[in-house]
């Protein structure tokens, strides 16, 4: 298990279930994909499955990866208590996703893509564009300040590692808006704002 992986893994066995809510555009996502009929969904980075049940509820085929053991046993335990389905793997989202090309309608990913180097960002960005279908849906959060710790070491430009904090030694790249819309420039973006929580928020089609 690499040093991030071992990071998230204590934060959910010491803290449980870090991420309680629902983000607040998980509605609006959840009626594009039913305005198209689509039903294959991917929670990449699902953590402790804050998302999965709501998505479940929807009627969705719902999949969630994650690298953290406690976190996926959490999500596990929801889905029980609720009598839901969904897929769950546990594997590292830097690492080449474990789907077939084309295997997703949709795609969800909450405050995790930007845990990495951004050539490795680069490289999560292509492996989303694989495994969703043409004109599928990407919804991307991403966080805008630097407000999870007090003190950073910044180890390439604009990646930051918290040296305090919950989330200490979990590296953090911090994306200036043309450098994010650039990086999705595989996707028809329509919508792209800063929601309540300081994070960047996006919805685009994959073309």
């Amino acid at each position: 298990m690499s040093n991030q992986s071992e990071g998230w893994d204590r934060i959910f066995a010491e803290k449980g279930k870090f991420f309680t809510q629902p983000h607040e555009s998980l509605p609006e996502f959840v009626d594009q994909l039913k305005k198209r009929g689509f039903r294959r969904v991917l929670d990449l980075g699902c953590g402790s499955g804050r998302h999965l049940p709501p998505l479940a509820r929807s009627g969705l085929s719902v999949f969630g990866l994650d690298n953290s053991p406690s976190g996926l046993a959490l999500a596990r335990e929801d889905l029980y208590k609720e009598h839901l389905q969904a897929h769950l793997l546990l594997g590292d989202f830097r690492e080449n996703l474990p789907y077939r090309d084309r295997s997703f309608e949709g795609l969800l990913s909450t405050q995790v893509v930007h845990h990495a180097e951004i050539r490795t960002i680069r490289k999560v960005i292509s492996e989303i564009e694989r495994v969703l279908l043409p004109k599928g849906l990407l919804f991307l959060s991403v966080p805008k300040d630097r407000q999870q710790a007090s003190r950073f070491r910044q180890i390439e430009a604009g990646t930051f590692v918290p040296e305090d904090g919950p989330e200490m030694g979990i590296p953090h790249h911090f994306f200036e808006e043309g450098e994010l819309r650039e990086l999705l420039r595989g996707f028809d973006l329509f919508g792209f704002h800063v929601d309540t929580a300081k994070h960047y928020c996006v919805f685009g089609w994959r073309r």
